[in-house]
């Protein structure tokens, strides 16, 4: 339970945030965000998960704005909290002294946490686990299944677009049927007797040309 993880290390809340905070090495930085992330969090899942998330969120911002740096969105929390069991499940050594590529692991985990598609964990997180897991190289596994992601997410917004406009098309068509009619019908004596000759002129071809379609 993430609430016995939290009150049984040794750190307390403000700790682990002031050294999130004072996190600012480009290159480790998703991996000491995410440890620390952890840390707190832990491998909990639903309400408590949530809850954790929100503390730790709110708790960090506090300690981050008091050294000028950018806060956290909940989603943030979420992506680290999520870097990091993505190691874990991969069985990826996550001590820096003994596998210094872990950084690069880590930022190449979080870039595939960061992503929003349906179905990720099934068709993207599980398979460069089970990879990694099996000896595939950590960084370029990740970005692979990150690539594939964003791949499928670009495909899947155009094809979207594509049967919205489609729809439109036909939407368009009952419009302007619609308004067509809707218009004629409020044709009288009276309205067209306030247009001037040029507007009747106009109007008298057009009503040729549509009795011509109709015919």
């Amino acid at each position: 339970m993430a609430k016995t993880i939290t009150t049984t290390h040794t750190r307390s809340i403000d700790e682990i945030v002031e050294e999130f905070a004072l996190v600012t090495d480009s290159g480790t930085l998703r991996f000491h965000q995410s440890r620390l992330a952890y840390e707190f969090v832990g491998s909990t899942e639903g309400a408590e998960a949530a809850e954790l998330r929100e503390t730790f969120r709110k708790h960090a911002n506090e300690a981050l704005l008091r050294h000028h740096e950018p806060i956290l969105s909940d989603p943030g929390v979420t992506n680290l909290v999520n870097t990091w069991k993505y190691l874990l499940r991969a069985n990826v050594e996550t001590s820096l002294e003994a596998n210094p590529a872990v950084a690069d692991i880590a930022k190449a985990a979080f870039n595939l946490a960061s992503q929003t598609f349906r179905k990720k964990d099934e068709n993207y997180v599980n398979p460069a686990i089970e990879a990694i897991s099996t000896g595939a190289d950590p960084v370029s596994t990740f970005n692979k299944q990150t690539a594939a992601l964003k791949k499928d997410k670009k495909a899947d917004a155009e094809k979207k677009a594509a049967d919205r406009k489609i729809k439109e098309a036909e939407a368009d068509k009952e419009i302007t049927y619609d308004s067509l009619v809707a218009m004629l019908k409020t044709l009288s004596p009276e309205n067209v007797a306030e247009y001037n000759n040029e507007q009747k002129s106009i109007l008298r071809d057009l009503l040729a040309t549509a009795a011509t379609l109709v015919a």
